[in-house]
Parts: structure tokens; sequence; C-alpha cells
């Protein structure tokens, strides 16, 4: 019989883990993880790209089993079969990578599984969705469209929804920030410290370190599937959960891109007069060698812009040059044709092939160079650049046969990048680059890219809304607003105060 004391102390844990263990084929995703989360706790979870964050997250949601451990849910020895059985016993969780479905409209993916009627009245249901998401976040969304029309961030604002609206007791939070603004972040930030007073627990997992401290009462950092320490999030700074996560840490943090220095800029990609869906009279210069950044508010036309020039989207007026040579653009095939590349923020949507292998999320890019009689892959030719492209990138995976799906955020993305890099672009178009990975990671890419644009000489649009980025990385910064250009800055001008003043004003 458990002794009394012990039981007294169990008595405010609302989630327990003991020692479990999950492997990918030769990956450890988890070594003997052991975790304690009490009632109205709000506990952060960090670490590196694949410590195991994401995957003990899954598990307790139903959505992974563990190969060995034991789970404790209020005081009960639990295994959650799958996600219906978590959510049954009121764990809800908002993945990192997106699980709406995609041709329902927003309404029913706020309330999917939740109505018992047969008779569904639709008109107080999509009320219901509207008022709930304005309430909750201050935006209007039109909840009678389907999600795969949104924006990002008001799909993650339907994903974090759809998790409130259902009786919870533990709410995960896996890198549900990475599209939100400032005001939207603060609204979530609002809504978990509301959730907490409730005695609701949170489990908050993200790699900006700066906002777990801000949220979270509580840390536990994981390193190679281990807990290595839970701190309070008062006693401790943002350097020493760094130093915890990677040691040492200056290298990734000093990271400041190269300016090429040319005593004559080359433009050999230009835009003139560009005009399509959200942009209207588009013109600018890429040099070799350089890095233009773009940014601006939400919604103003950076994306379309990108897609544009990829020819996802159809050109009204203007034209493309490159090396002063008209190009018509009308698919993405036909930019990859002319040395244009594009890495989308929207990782699982749109970048990875999440259930073929790593081997073949690499070799896609290049099959015309690994076909023999039009039909057939040279397997051999295959492996070897597959594992090439692992080395240069750095991919970490027990295997290139695994599913890609099975990696981490990071390495997920660097698998888009080799992919694509693989092509030999001329001309890159970056959204959102670095999104949801964490700092060593981010750095790898960093240094990846200023390589690049040295060595290849190549041309690269980055939009981001991180400020920092573009300092780090670029060489002029675009700023856009309702489609049109406000104004190229060399970035020795700028800093973070003269941003927000350039798009605020």
């Amino acid at each position: 019989m458990m002794p009394r004391e012990m039981a007294k102390k169990e008595d405010h844990l609302l989630l327990k883990a003991e020692g479990l263990w999950k492997t990918f084929g030769a990956t450890i995703a988890l070594r003997g993880f052991n975790f304690e989360l009490g009632y109205g706790e709000i506990r952060g979870l960090v670490g590196a790209n694949g410590a195991g964050k994401s995957v003990f997250s899954k598990i307790i949601a139903g959505i992974l089993q563990p190969d060995a451990g034991d789970i404790f849910w209020k005081g009960k020895k639990v295994r959650f079969r799958n996600v219906r059985e978590a959510r049954e016993a009121g764990v809800n969780i908002v993945q990192q990578e997106e699980t709406l479905v995609p041709d329902l409209n927003v309404a029913d993916n706020i309330f999917l599984g939740l109505y018992k009627k047969r008779i569904i009245n639709k008109k107080k249901l999509l009320e219901e969705a509207r008022e709930f998401i304005h309430e909750k976040f201050g935006v209007k969304v039109d909840a009678s469209k389907p999600v795969r029309e949104l924006e990002p961030v008001d799909r993650k604002i339907v994903e974090i929804s759809r998790a409130l609206v259902t009786k919870s007791d533990l709410i995960i939070f896996d890198e549900s920030t990475a599209h939100l603004s400032e005001i939207e972040k603060a609204k979530l930030y609002q809504i978990i410290k509301e959730l907490s007073a409730h005695n609701i627990g949170i489990i908050f997992i993200s790699h900006d370190i700066t906002e777990v401290l801000k949220i979270s009462s509580t840390v536990t950092v994981l390193v190679n599937g281990m807990n290595v320490g839970t701190l309070k999030s008062e006693e401790v700074t943002l350097q020493e959960l760094e130093r915890m996560m990677f040691g040492e840490i200056s290298k990734y943090s000093a990271f400041r891109s190269t300016t090429v220095q040319s005593t004559k800029k080359i433009s050999f990609f230009s835009v003139r007069n560009l005009t399509g869906y959200n942009i209207n009279g588009i013109s600018f210069d890429l040099h070799e060698g350089e890095i233009l950044g773009i940014t601006g508010l939400r919604n103003q036309g950076q994306r379309e812009l990108l897609l544009t020039i990829y020819g996802s989207l159809p050109i009204k007026e203007g034209e493309i040059l490159i090396q002063g040579r008209r190009v018509d653009i009308n698919s993405p095939k036909n930019a990859i044709k002319n040395g244009i590349i594009y890495i989308t923020d929207k990782r699982e949507e749109e970048g990875i092939f999440p259930l073929l292998s790593i081997l073949r999320n690499l070799s896609l890019g290049a099959l015309d160079s690994l076909t023999f009689h039009k039909f057939f892959v040279d397997q051999n030719k295959e492996r070897n650049l597959a594992e090439n492209l692992t080395q240069k990138f750095r991919i970490k995976g027990g295997s290139l046969d695994q599913a890609v799906i099975s990696l981490s955020g990071g390495n997920k993305q660097k698998v888009i990048f080799a992919r694509m890099f693989a092509i030999e672009p001329k001309i890159v178009l970056l959204s959102y680059p670095t999104i949801g990975i964490d700092l060593a990671t981010k750095s790898e890419i960093y240094s990846f890219l200023d390589e690049v644009k040295r060595q290849k000489k190549l041309g690269i649009i980055l939009y981001t809304d991180d400020y920092e980025e573009l300092l780090k990385l670029c060489d002029r910064v675009m700023f856009m607003h309702e489609g049109k250009i406000k104004g190229i800055y060399d970035a020795k001008e700028l800093d973070l105060n003269k941003i927000s003043q350039v798009i605020t004003t």
C-alpha cells in the first residue's frame, strides 16, 4: 500500500509520466522521460529540435503510443489509445502540424465531433463560431469560409479555438504562436492565464524561450529525450535555459550576415510594374549575392508577391526579367525551369510529402537527373544524392527510409531546403524560413543562406515579420502596405525601432 505522505503528495498532480520511451527506427525520441504537472500549472517545455517535446505531447494526447513507461492522469494509470479517448478524458492539443480539415468551413472545424444532434442549425453554428473567435482574439474571421482559403494566422486561431470550446483539464500548446502577431499572442497569453485560474493545466511548447518565460510558471528542459531539469520561470534566465539546451550558445546568437562588397551591383533579377492578386505596381531589382527582405503589417501582399513571382498566382500586368530578358512565368514548374525556387512556411501542408520517406522527399526535386528511360529511377543514384544532402544539411533521422513526418520541425525544414537547393537555383523566395525551429537550427540556416549568397551569387527574397531576422540576414529591406511598396531601405539604416516606425507610420 502507498505510504500516506506519498499519496498526499500525488493528490495535487494532474499528470504524471514515469520512464517514457519512444523510438522511431534507430532514432530514440524519449529516453526514460519523467514529468509531473499540477492542476492549474502552466509548464513551459523547451529543447532543441528533435529533443522529444512534440513526441511527448502527442503521447499524452493519444496520437502516439509509448514503447515503455507509465502515464498517470488524475492519480490513475491510463493509456490513451487515440485522440478521442484523450479528449473525452479532458486532454486537448493544438499541434505544431496543422490538423484542420481543409475543405470544411471554420465553424465545422471548431465544432467537429461536438454536436450530438442529428439536425444542426448551420446559421447558429456560424454565429457561435464568429462570436467565439471575436470574443477570444478580438479578430473577425469569416466562419463560412473553408479553412484552406484562410491565411496561416487565421487557421491557427481556428485550431486554438477548437481546443478552447471543449471541456478541458489539460491543453497542450505546441508552437501555437508561430504565426500570430504580437497583439494576437498577447490575447492568447491572457486566455492561458484565465485557463490556469480555472485549474486547467497547460503545457506550453515554443522555441521562443522569451515567451516561454513570460507565460509559464515552471519550465522543463529536454535534451536528447530526457528531462534534464525543471525550474521556476522567475528564478531562471534566458541564457541559462539556452545553455542547458545547447551548451555554448554565443555562436548562435551572435550571427550577422556578411554584406558582399562589390564596386558594381549586378541587377540580374527585376520586376517591373507587377500587378496581380493583392499586389499593385511592384517594381524592384535584386542583385547578385543579395538578400532582400520583405516585411510590413501582415496581409499587405507580401506572400502574394512571392507566389506571383513563383507562378502560383497569375500576373495581371507587368513583367519579370532575368538578366535583362523578359520571362513568362505561369506555373511553379516554369519558375523552377528559370532557376526560381520557393520555400514555403506552410511546412506540413505544402513543403513536405509527410508519408513518403526522407529519401523520396529529398530526391523528388532532382528526378530528371535520376531517371532513365523516362520512367525508371536509378536507386543507387537516388540514395547517394539523399545521403549527400543529409550530411550537407545535417538532417538528423534514424534512417533515410523512415517517413519524413516523424522528424522534428527543424529537420523537416532542412529536408525542404535540401530538396529545393539541390535544384541549384539562381533566385530563392523564402517565406518565414525559420518559423518554429530552435536557435541552433536557425543559426545553421542563417549560415547556409549567407554562404550561398556569397559563393553562389544567388539572389534571395525573404519575407518575415521577425525583425531581428531581417537585421541579421538582409542587405536591404522592402516594406509593403496595401499591396504596394512603401519604401526600400539599406539594412545599415535600420534598427528595431526604425523598422517599427516605418511599418506603423
